[in-house]
């Protein structure tokens, strides 16, 4: 799987305003979980598509290395960082 392009949302970026970045790094532990794990990042994706606040987000994936990468940017809200993703995503 290559990069997903970075996918922009509605939102428009205001220059007097703060924003967060978040990175998370998502490695699996065995081959065997990668159809599973595609379909969390599928959902992720419909998440983060619906969430309030986000500017973009990619991902960026190393299947046979069993290496993921996940970056978004959005408003520094609490109520809306909540939702932009799992906060457990299975690994293994």
């Amino acid at each position: 799987m290559p990069k997903l392009p970075w996918a922009s949302s509605s939102a428009s970026v205001e220059p007097d305003r703060k924003y967060l970045v978040m990175a998370s790094f998502l490695p699996l532990k065995h081959f065997s979980t990668t159809v599973r794990f595609m379909r969390h990042v599928q959902a992720i994706r419909r998440q983060l598509r619906g969430t309030e606040g986000l500017i973009g987000y990619s991902l960026w994936a190393k299947p046979m290395s069993r290496r993921y990468w996940l970056s978004r940017c959005g408003r520094a809200r609490r109520r809306s960082i909540d939702s932009w993703g799992p906060s457990r995503t299975p690994t293994s």
